[in-house]
């Protein structure tokens, strides 16, 4: 099975090629769940198929969620489809591509360390999102689930978000009430659920606040001004010490502008941690590996990962390091996971 695996902002999908799969028209539902499980299969957040023809000299793109439903839009999936479609040398640095959720301008930039899409304008419309009941814009309007009533605004950029502004958000808050209100009757198509917390004290010079202090850094690791990037990290680490996002981060900068030392220890200090974001490790597990210490990079990748993965993992990282040698070092450190805070 011929595909391609990227991230963005640790979004990961899988980019498969339809002209590689001429027996499909489009993966069917089981087959995206199988390829997308985390365990059995080959693990991705969905799957790119394309490029479709489409209108106008797009890109025709569909996009499938892990559970086998078809998406509208994705502005990660499609910064992805963007790079990979650079990448392959079948785009330049503006295009557009046409989704079922409408057409999107597409700008690489930087020599393709910053892809911007144009996703078009947000609508309230309730029959644009949509949401059932009487024409209006949805906003501050009620729902119930499980016996618990909350506060929503819903909106639409060619495909339906709910959002919940709280006073406090857990990641058990999302687990728990996210899949209900997804398929609430509210909702005839369905929605995406953002759970939304106001922090209550403003990023300012005077009162820097370590959580966008670490967004800025990712942003400016995209980019590729690694240097700026650590320095942001270092002064959130400075508010919160020993952070494990922030720690997590800063190590993958180090490892972005090829300083593999630097990288391994900071991201020891974030697995030291507790509770360990598996993407630390295996982000750890890729430094050590890229450094050439197999063994020691397949041990830790198997902590989360079932042995034959993480012996697979490791596997094609030498291959890489031995056919490509150094250059391996900038295909595989674009694909490190990383996030914002």
């Amino acid at each position: 099975m011929r595909f391609f695996k990227y991230h963005a902002l640790g979004n990961d999908y899988l980019v498969l090629q339809p002209a590689d799969f001429p027996q499909w028209s489009a993966p069917a539902p089981a087959q995206v769940r199988a390829i997308c499980h985390r365990h059995f299969g080959i693990g991705s957040d969905g799957i790119l198929w394309g490029p479709l023809p489409a209108r106008d000299g797009a890109f025709g793109l569909r996009i499938f969620n892990p559970d086998g439903s078809e998406a509208e839009k994705s502005g990660n999936g499609t910064r992805i489809f963007s790079r990979f479609l650079w990448d392959r040398k079948l785009a330049g640095d503006a295009f557009a591509i046409e989704t079922p959720g409408g057409l999107l301008r597409s700008k690489i930039k930087d020599r393709g360390r910053l892809i911007t899409m144009d996703m078009g304008s947000v609508s309230f419309d309730s029959s644009k999102i949509p949401v059932s009941g009487p024409h209006r814009e949805v906003v501050n309007e009620k729902i119930s689930v499980q016996g618990r009533d909350f506060t929503f605004c819903a909106a639409t950029i060619g495909n339906p978000h709910c959002v919940l502004p709280l006073p406090e958000i857990t990641a058990e808050m999302a687990k728990r009430y996210g899949p209900e209100i997804e398929t609430h009757a509210h909702f005839p198509r369905r929605t995406n659920v953002q759970f939304l917390q106001v922090l209550d004290r403003a990023h300012t010079p005077d009162q820097p606040d370590w959580h966008i202090l670490s967004a800025q850094g990712a942003v400016l690791d995209q980019m590729g001004r690694h240097p700026d990037a650590q320095r942001y990290y270092l002064t959130a680490l400075k508010i919160a010490p020993d952070e494990p996002s922030v720690l997590s981060n800063l190590g993958l900068s180090y490892a972005l502008s090829k300083n593999l030392r630097e990288a391994e220890a900071t991201l020891r200090r974030a697995a030291a941690q507790h509770p360990v974001d598996a993407r630390v490790r295996q982000n750890l597990a890729l430094v050590v590996g890229l450094q050439g210490r197999f063994a020691e990079a397949e041990q830790i990748a198997g902590a989360d990962l079932p042995p034959d993965q993480a012996a697979a993992n490791v596997a094609y990282l030498r291959q890489m390091l031995t056919h490509k040698g150094n250059s391996a070092l900038t295909d595989q450190t674009a694909h490190f996971e990383q996030g914002s805070s």
